[in-house]
């Protein structure tokens, strides 16, 4: 592959490090227009510890990538407890993420405030990718979304 070769990686990756909202929601926008889904697995997180994580203007403190998850979540039922089923139809390719069945999931945890159960066995990379489907699904601004982390 050549230096100068364009690929969906670099162009997503161009993406992830844009830092003025308005622009990022833009360039999504036009991702998605040519088919190209910037919510891609990010490798900077492999062996990455959190801080926390920004949304929508606002920081939230988060000890790890789960807790990230967790407190997604948790703003989600907030503001869409009545249609929370709809988050039962993030899979993955193999498993299931939510359930409403414990013993669907390896490691499950139940999502306060609901009879769904989410998998907390993951890795950081499918973490991140799960937080902005399901703020996406949810018709909220994924493009927001920014983990906080360091090495």
């Amino acid at each position: 592959m050549n230096e100068d070769e364009i690929t969906v990686e670099k162009i997503v990756n161009v993406y992830r490090k844009m830092k003025n909202p308005i622009e990022k929601k833009i360039f999504a926008s036009a991702l998605e227009k040519i088919s190209v889904d910037p919510i891609r697995p990010n490798n900077n997180l492999t062996g990455t510890k959190v801080n926390g994580f920004r949304f929508e203007g606002k920081q939230y403190e988060a000890v790890s990538h789960i807790d990230v998850l967790r407190k997604i979540l948790r703003i989600v039922v907030m503001k869409y407890s009545h249609e929370i089923d709809k988050i039962l139809s993030i899979r993955g390719r193999k498993n299931k993420y939510f359930s409403k069945h414990s013993n669907d999931l390896r490691m499950p945890e139940l999502i306060r405030g609901t009879n769904i159960y989410f998998q907390t066995n993951e890795n950081s990379k499918s973490i991140c990718v799960r937080c902005e489907k399901i703020l996406k699904l949810f018709g909220m601004d994924y493009t927001s979304f920014e983990i906080d982390y360091y090495n």
